[in-house]
């Protein structure tokens, strides 16, 4: 077992013991958030100001804790000087609970996305993410506020809506979290956060259409039955300019059309990516779906699809470990900025065991939560 030493101390490393620290994160986490946020300002008479980029790591920091609120961080703050110093605060001087909410209530969700792109961008010029394959779902959440009743008619979280998953059994009240993910590395690449009656189907094309922003290209996309669609087929092959894995729902039946024609450029869509315009647009969104049903009948794609699991291991991890359901928060707009924080707070997790030179702690954050 290899020995690192970290300046005054000396770590070992076992893949099945966790003794990092916040301090040995925050301390090897060399990503310049500085550039998405001002500079720090000087402060007069009044209350101290704090750099945003040192409250934005502190946010990082709720998220990664285990006992992830306001006024845990708050305290961990006073009694840690040497954390704090490496957060980016004066001696003797940190912010409280107050102060921290209000910059969350002040982050926009342009601004998260932004930091989530370039983390993305620093993986991938690392060569920690090739974005070969890629998986799309979902996961629900519930609303903190209970739904409105025949007696209080008045929504106390308004965005939050009525949805249906069976991982909550039936109905639920409250939003959705859809995170494309990496199936090599387990990193998220990119997140929508809706309320609950937004159906799976309808977020494929956004998603291509970031994807195309930030010029990833997979070579596969792998989805469950509920994102199955002919124009979803569709919209992946020839505006996503990869190969959709989508299990079939059985429950839409079979394709009604030109059995004979579909059958005929079956063949050829099975070789090449995307079929001619000569083929009229509804034609072509058949024969992608029969293809994809082909494909996963044969083992060499059955594989691939199996690397969905990627995405379901991410969400289980943001529920075990960074308490994904345990909020106290209303509003899409506040459940949307929780989400990208532990979106982001996972990729910085791969840029310091990268820096580290132990990649396998990435797969878990228990090996900081100390």
């Amino acid at each position: 077992m290899n020995a690192i030493e970290f300046q005054e101390n000396i770590i070992t490393y076992y893949p099945d013991i966790y003794e990092g620290s916040y301090i040995l994160f925050f301390s090897n986490l060399d990503f310049n958030f500085s550039v998405y946020f001002n500079e720090k300002k000087e402060t007069g008479i009044g209350r101290p100001k704090f750099s945003e980029e040192a409250l934005f790591r502190t946010l990082l920091l709720k998220e990664l804790q285990k006992n992830n609120t306001y006024r845990s961080v708050e305290a961990k703050l006073r009694l840690d000087t040497r954390l704090s110093k490496i957060l980016g605060f004066p001696y003797n001087n940190t912010p409280s609970d107050s102060v921290l909410k209000s910059f969350f209530k002040k982050l926009s969700i342009k601004k998260l996305k932004s930091i989530m792109r370039g983390l993305v961008a620093e993986l991938r010029s690392r060569g920690r993410l090739r974005c070969r394959t890629l998986a799309l779902d979902s996961t629900p959440i519930k609303a903190y506020y209970r739904p409105p009743t025949k007696k209080d008619k008045v929504a106390k979280d308004p965005d939050a809506t009525w949805g249906y998953s069976k991982s909550k059994g039936g109905k639920f009240y409250g939003y959705k979290a859809q995170v494309m993910v990496d199936t090599e590395t387990g990193l998220p690449i990119e997140c929508i956060v809706t309320t609950a009656n937004v159906s799976d189907q309808k977020m494929v094309r956004p998603f291509i259409n970031l994807m195309n922003k930030i010029e990833v290209h997979p070579k596969y996309t792998i989805l469950d039955k509920g994102y199955d669609s002919e124009d979803n087929h569709l919209e992946i092959r020839e505006r996503g300019g990869a190969i959709a894995l989508i299990a079939i729902n059985r429950r839409k039946g079979k394709s009604k059309g030109d059995t004979k024609l579909i059958e005929k450029y079956t063949k050829k869509a099975f070789i090449q990516l995307t079929l001619g315009e000569a083929l009229s647009y509804k034609l072509r969104k058949k024969i992608y779906r029969r293809v994809c049903e082909i494909m996963l009948n044969k083992r060499k794609y059955k594989l691939i699809f199996k690397k969905r699991g990627a995405v379901e291991r991410y969400f289980a991890s943001l529920k075990r470990q960074m308490h994904l359901e345990d909020h106290r928060m209303k509003g899409l707009k506040n459940i949307y900025k929780h989400i990208l924080l532990q979106c982001i707070a996972f990729l910085c997790l791969s840029i310091v065991c990268d820096n580290l030179g132990i990649p396998e702690a990435c797969k878990s954050l228990s090996f900081f939560q100390n």
